[in-house]
């Protein structure tokens, strides 16, 4: 980790392409910063994302960092194209370890969840009783049961909300 960010350092120092790379940097950070300064408000309870937030291959971490990640990586890309040979060497052998990686966990996605069965049962439930229903990305949508009308207007109130298990 230290080898890859002390690389990124020394590569803003040099070649035809640093302007780039010093642009994608910065931009990678401001979006995981981002993404710090968002669940920074969130209880101490609900913190799982922090430690997937540094280990990105894990399911959550992943979402989270996956344009700090790609920014890193266009970074060692453009490596490949400089003139001294150190910069080239390293954009290319690290160029090659994440082609190689991509190439070995494969581009496929997995298949979505079919919610289909469960909310062709449940629709005609909803307003009657209170529902519960999933959606993606593992969602519940949460719909309560029609209240009677509130005494001073005439229309009933409705209220909805999602959870994220």
């Amino acid at each position: 980790m230290f080898l890859i960010a002390g690389t990124l350092i020394a590569s803003t120092l040099f070649g035809r392409h640093r302007r780039l790379r010093i642009a994608s940097i910065i931009f990678g950070f401001i979006v995981a910063a981002s993404v710090a300064w968002k669940f920074a408000v969130i209880e101490v309870a609900d913190l799982h994302w922090l430690a997937d937030f540094a280990v990105p291959w894990s399911p959550y971490g992943a979402r989270y960092l996956y344009v700090p990640i790609v920014m890193v990586a266009f970074c060692f890309i453009t490596m490949i194209f400089e003139k001294p040979l150190p910069l080239r060497s390293v954009g290319v052998v690290v160029s090659g370890l994440v082609l190689f990686t991509s190439i070995q966990h494969g581009f496929a996605r997995s298949p979505w969840a079919d919610f289909s069965k469960e909310w062709k049962e449940k629709a005609p439930l909803i307003g009657k009783v209170p529902v519960v229903v999933q959606v993606r990305p593992g969602w519940e949508l949460q719909i309560p049961a029609h209240q009677t009308p509130a005494a001073d207007s005439g229309e009933p109130q409705h209220s909805a909300s999602l959870d994220n298990r």
